[in-house]
């Protein structure tokens, strides 16, 4: 009948305005993580300009107060920081997970290998594992990646490993003869 058609019309719009108000919540809840997850990395990237007595390139700390602490304190705010980033990182990734967002789930692991790094050596393994991870999902997932994120990954990879890597050394090709002809492959 004509009222059963209207309510199923109304029921697929409520359905329709259900998943589009979950998809802004989590959208929301992404956007917040990540704002507070950048600005603790920020601070972050501040203590250790303090450290290496970059007074120039600190933007979000008072400078003055800065210089009044010791090397140690610089060091332990700096963690204490990278610590709060990689937090934040972690519920954005997990976001990103659950809705396929595979070039964000990359570079959110790959900041999450630097923060475990910046963390100290007793973070390490994790740091290398997440960066690990970041390559992983760009060769399961080429098709939605670029040469670029595999070229930022790979850098990262080789930071929390502790290679230094030269631009130039480093290449990376795609075999067309693959049937997965946009696969991208390392080569060192």
């Amino acid at each position: 009948t004509l009222l059963n058609f209207f309510n199923l019309i109304k029921e697929g719009y409520e359905a329709l305005q259900e998943g589009l108000e979950q998809q802004y919540a989590t959208s929301s809840k992404y956007n917040f993580y990540e704002q507070e997850a950048l600005q603790y990395w920020s601070r972050s990237q501040d203590y250790r300009h303090a450290l290496n007595q970059d007074w120039l390139k600190i933007q979000f700390e008072d400078v003055g107060l800065l210089r009044t602490f010791t090397q140690e304190h610089l060091k332990s705010k700096r963690v204490e920081y990278a610590e709060l980033s990689y937090q934040r990182y972690r519920v954005c990734c997990k976001i990103a997970d659950e809705n396929k967002h595979f070039q964000k789930q990359v570079k959110l692991r790959s900041t999450m290998a630097l923060c475990k790094y910046v963390m100290g050596s007793e973070h390490y393994l994790e740091a290398q594992l997440y960066a690990i991870s970041a390559v992983r999902l760009i060769m399961d997932h080429s098709q939605h990646m670029t040469h670029a994120d595999l070229l930022e990954a790979k850098k990262i990879l080789d930071k929390v490993r502790g290679i230094q890597t030269i631009a130039s050394t480093n290449t990376v090709t795609a075999s067309s003869t693959d049937p997965l002809s946009q696969a991208l492959v390392l080569v060192d």
